[in-house]
């Protein structure tokens, strides 16, 4: 968490965020609306980029994922009305954050980014 936040500061263009569930912090986010923060890509209209969105593996499997997922669609829909596409990558061995994505309504067009940290990322994205 730490090198998540320090990382999120030292991005001029970009939104560090926890997720509360009643008064504890269960995760954390952060929207990236730098060109390029996702693939090093352009999705051709206003976008944001999710980036290090994850779930404290203790509050994991009771649905908090998909409620958060759900929460940050609607805060950058209010905060942020300009902006029409979400984009992520994630990893290819992560099949249970790759299914809350599609759950969530993210598309996966077959495009792959190969130069993750921890290996091939899948691209999704989702329009607003």
């Amino acid at each position: 968490m730490p090198e998540l936040l320090e990382t999120a500061e030292a991005a001029p263009d970009s939104e560090a965020m926890v997720i509360v569930a009643g008064n504890q912090v269960v995760g954390f986010y952060r929207l990236d609306f730098m060109p390029g923060a996702v693939a090093a890509r352009n999705f051709g209209e206003p976008s944001a980029g999710l980036r290090g969105f994850f779930i404290d593996s203790r509050f994991q499997g009771r649905g908090l994922g998909r409620f958060a997922m759900d929460a940050v669609i609607e805060d950058l829909r209010r905060r942020h009305p300009t902006v029409r596409v979400l984009a992520l990558s994630v990893n290819q061995r992560n099949p249970v954050a790759r299914q809350l994505y599609l759950r969530s309504g993210f598309q996966d067009h077959g495009e792959v980014f190969p130069g993750g940290s921890a290996g091939p990322q899948d691209v999704m994205v989702r329009r607003l």
